[in-house]
């Protein structure tokens, strides 16, 4: 058994981390497509998107506008199955294989590897099985007895990540020194800042400012 110095711990986010797009954007399109959404449905979620890539529209906004739109009122199982086929069939094109390298090296060195992702739960557990992690975290909706959704139980946006990444290092007695995380938005600074090592994967502007100014690596190297 590897001594408690030994152990390292690296958390991964998924949309344009692991992924090089942002799935929930993605499957809202594959949707559309499949008739499952109209295009009134599918134009609220460009919407909003854009609101929050604008910065007009925190993490917290999107979700709860998405869900008011989207997902109130409808079957879980519904969007579970969708969910499974959707990643069953473009998870190849939409993975990022340069950090979906980093994260099989990290494992054939013995290291844990988690994913945090603010994408929903149905989305994020098929995607994670996939890339074969078996820890991760996502947001979460809440069904009532009849499965349907009508609450946002947990959105996990930057603070909520850290707070996690915390508790797991705690809980496995792993070394802040043994940590790293990869994320490519500022708003996963908390959750970049509570690691030793913290990588930005294709960062935006303004993590890339911050990136130069504190030292952090950038991947790829530029």
């Amino acid at each position: 058994m590897n001594s408690i110095v030994d152990r390292y711990i690296t958390f991964f986010d998924l949309d344009h981390t692991l992924l090089h797009v942002n799935c929930s954007f993605q499957f809202g399109l594959y949707l559309y497509k499949k008739k499952i959404i109209g295009a009134y449905s599918l134009a609220q979620l460009l919407w909003f998107y854009f609101l929050h890539k604008c910065g007009r529209l925190d993490i917290y906004g999107i979700h709860n506008k998405s869900f008011e739109s989207l997902f109130r009122g409808r079957e879980s199982k519904e969007f579970r199955m969708h969910g499974e086929v959707f990643v069953e069939q473009f998870c190849d094109r939409l993975i990022d294989h340069d950090v979906y390298e980093v994260l099989l090296s990290k494992k054939r060195k013995g290291e844990q590897v988690v994913i945090l992702s603010s994408s929903p739960d149905f989305l994020v557990e098929p995607f994670a099985k996939k890339l074969g992690v078996s820890n991760f975290q996502s947001t979460s909706y809440r069904t009532c007895s009849q499965g349907r959704y009508y609450l946002i139980e947990k959105v996990l946006e930057g603070n909520e990540k850290s707070k996690i990444v915390k508790q797991i290092s705690l809980e496995q007695q792993i070394p802040f020194t043994n940590t790293s995380a990869y994320s490519d938005s500022h708003h996963d600074l908390p959750f970049l800042e509570s690691v030793a090592v913290p990588v930005a994967v294709n960062p935006n502007r303004i993590l890339r400012k911050i990136c130069e100014k504190r030292g952090w690596d950038i991947f790829p190297g530029t």
